[in-house]
């Protein structure tokens, strides 16, 4: 079987940008407004455009397994720097953790903040499974749509009233819409894109993406900031995403040296090390330069260099977890497919 190469190099893409949105590398609040406009989005549209209906139990492998691995490898770190009180540190966390939260709040502090994301997907892979079940072929268009609809306009509710559910259902609810594109538009996404699509949406999807970034301000998924309208965080989210996979297929289609230089493959694979140590390893490496350079300030440009030295250091431990222990990151056996 051959396996499409622009999901993973979108995907690649995605999560470096991740890396660059987080710990301030980005450099000005202009570039981390831009990409969190789409980064998130991006994620939920791809898992939309791959989701299977009925198989629960590899949605649990790909998405709880290494959500509460990476927790736990953070917990333990957490632990052997805890000076405090053992149950004070267990009620701060562990909740955290079972909870899905990604942001601190008075009586939580979660460990690994970025795998929000996998809990999150987790539920809404339930919400379509539930959608799927109790709907036939000929109303599960509407069924979507009416849920669609109840997610936008309770989303708004809760941040015009300012309600934190703690449990991460406004963020299932703001991401569902993205989910569904993603699904709804699959055989358009996977099957039946020409190069000609490929250019038409780069010339279409770039003025969006910057229009409606001007107009809407800054949005983020985890702590549910909607922008100043959150049908303009749905352009944006998807202008940026479908940019990008015409990006990414122009890659695959036209430039064997970019589709070979990287493998972009397994760092799609080993998503969940990226996303569960980015911060870790930021945070570790901007101690050490600044104790190496006293006077170092961070700025775009190093901010683009340390977000590709993160992908790299990321790089043997994703080798390694493939080979060994690949249930643990969210996959079977790993066997490499020809890519074409």
């Amino acid at each position: 079987m051959q396996r499409l190469l622009w999901p993973d190099i979108t995907k690649t893409v995605g999560l470096y940008l991740m890396i660059l949105g987080h710990g301030g590398l980005y450099g000005t609040e202009t570039i981390q407004q831009f990409i969190y406009s789409f980064h998130m989005p991006l994620f939920f549209i791809l898992s939309g455009m791959f989701f299977k209906h009925g198989n629960l139990k590899k949605t649990t492998i790909t998405l709880l397994v290494p959500y509460f691995f990476m927790n736990t490898l953070m917990l333990v770190w957490s632990l052997f720097f805890n000076n405090g009180s053992i149950v004070l540190w267990f009620s701060k966390h562990i909740p955290a953790v079972l909870l899905g939260l990604g942001y601190n709040t008075d009586n939580f502090v979660p460990v690994c903040t970025p795998m929000w994301f996998f809990y999150v997907l987790y539920i809404e892979h339930l919400i379509m499974n539930l959608i799927f079940k109790i709907s036939t072929n000929k109303t599960i268009l509407l069924s979507i749509s009416l849920f669609n609809v109840i997610s936008i306009v309770s989303v708004v509710i809760l941040k015009k009233n300012n309600i934190d559910t703690l449990f991460p259902i406004d963020s299932v609810l703001f991401a569902f819409p993205f989910f569904s594109i993603g699904l709804l538009l699959k055989q358009t996404l996977l099957k039946r894109w020409s190069t000609s699509t490929t250019l038409k949406v780069i010339l279409f999807m770039t003025p969006s993406l910057i229009i409606a970034n001007f107009f809407n301000g800054r949005i983020d998924m985890n702590t549910v900031i909607i922008g100043n309208n959150i049908l303009l965080t749905i352009v944006s989210g998807t202008a940026g995403t479908f940019l990008l996979i015409a990006i990414s297929k122009l890659i695959e289609d036209k430039s064997v040296f970019l589709s070979k230089m990287i493998n972009w493959e397994k760092y799609s694979n080993g998503a969940s090390i990226i996303v569960g140590l980015n911060l870790l390893i930021i945070t570790i490496l901007l101690k050490l330069l600044i104790y190496i350079y006293p006077s170092f300030e961070l700025n775009t440009i190093y901010g683009l260099i340390i977000s590709f030295a993160i992908m790299k250091l990321c790089y043997p431990l994703i080798v390694f977890c493939l080979k060994y222990c690949p249930m643990l990151i969210g996959r079977k056996k790993y066997t490499s497919v020809k890519q074409i």
